[in-house]
């Protein structure tokens, strides 16, 4: 079962973008290049950009950076 933060069918998101965050919660495939993620969902890496700063703006996750690697976090 997935568990789905319900909070993110109230807010103003693209709904591709929301459709990537349970994608996200899903499979924790946190810390793909934007390449993976749109060779996933069909898309430019600069939709994979956008939906990620639409989600970080909604605090709906967060992105830190070690190393030059990148890691996505759920906020819950």
């Amino acid at each position: 079962m997935i568990n789905i933060n319900s909070n993110i069918f109230d807010l103003k998101v693209n709904n591709s973008a929301k459709l990537f965050y349970v994608y996200l919660q899903h499979t924790k495939a946190l810390e793909k290049s934007n390449a993976h993620y749109a060779d996933y969902f069909e898309v430019s890496t600069m939709t994979i950009t956008n939906w990620l700063k639409e989600l970080t703006d909604k605090k709906l996750i967060n992105i830190t950076y070690n190393l030059n690697k990148r890691k996505i976090k759920i906020n819950e």
